[in-house]
């Protein structure tokens, strides 16, 4: 049966909708995933003694993560030395950009005496204090509280259209008899700061101490940190804290998030993490 002209053109129409070819796909891009810390976090090269947590975060999340994580840094230098704005400028507006924001081991300290220029002043609140620094381009520097300079670090992420995350620092193995510290002040002044403004909050912190404590001694973690300074781990270490980082993301419920806005991106592996929440 010869078929009609109308008809030969549907099914040319249909031959070109079925073919693969025809329409290419731009495929999804795979959501960012931008990590603030120090170097704890950080990823360190292939013949180092020590690695960061962050280095094994891909392994765990089907996310695009770029570690941008700097030793020594405290949440005053990384902005004044414009680390901060390098990692605001990459986030992709309309895309969701999750920024990661885990500080607090450099901020510790006595900004009057500090010649690092990282020292914050402790606590969440307002109070600020003038010090002669050259870390901002004058002779002296307004020092403000870490809360101070982790709500900017929110407010920046939101305006450039990212979604921040605040997380609780790695402990350093700070061991009474058989008992690690539990008690970190700037893991809580970050709780402090995420309730204040309505975002997620990673209780990194207890779920890493909770890992530790398992090995019930300085002398068992020891060989885990080879500096000898009980705060930078070594490659198996740093499995460690992202194992405990990851069990963090499974386990905690928030009463603003029913689940970790990261739980949707854990891949396989993570499953395989069997640590109790």
């Amino acid at each position: 049966m010869k078929l009609s002209i109308t008809s030969q053109v549907g099914l040319a129409i249909t031959a070109i909708l079925s073919s693969t070819d025809a329409f290419p796909t731009k495929p999804v891009p795979q959501r960012q995933l931008l990590i603030c810390s120090d170097s704890t976090t950080m990823p360190y090269g292939k013949t180092s003694l020590i690695q960061g947590w962050g280095f094994y975060m891909h392994n765990f999340f089907n996310l695009n993560i770029t570690n941008l994580a700097r030793g020594g840094r405290s949440t005053r230098s990384f902005i004044n030395e414009g680390l901060w704005g390098s990692l605001v400028a990459s986030i992709v507006p309309g895309e969701g950009t999750i920024v990661l924001i885990e500080m607090g081991h450099n901020d510790n300290g006595d900004p009057t005496t500090d010649t690092k220029f990282r020292a914050t002043l402790p606590g969440i609140g307002h109070e600020s204090v003038v010090v002669a620094s050259n870390a901002t381009g004058g002779t002296t520097e307004r020092v403000y509280t870490f809360g101070h300079y982790l709500r900017k670090m929110i407010s920046d992420v939101k305006h450039a259209g990212g979604v921040p995350i605040l997380s609780g620092m790695v402990p350093i193995m700070s061991w009474n008899g058989g008992v690690l510290e539990t008690d970190w002040a700037f893991a809580d002044y970050e709780r402090e700061v995420a309730e204040q403004e309505h975002v997620e909050y990673i209780d990194h912190t207890k779920y890493a101490v909770n890992r530790w404590q398992a090995f019930r001694s300085v002398n068992a973690t020891a060989p885990y940190y080879p500096l000898d300074d009980f705060t930078h781990t070594s490659w198996p270490g740093a499995e460690i804290n992202t194992e405990a980082f990851v069990t963090a993301v499974k386990c905690e419920k928030r009463s603003l998030f029913r689940q970790s806005q990261l739980a949707p991106y854990l891949n396989a592996n993570a499953s395989h993490i069997e640590y109790q929440c």
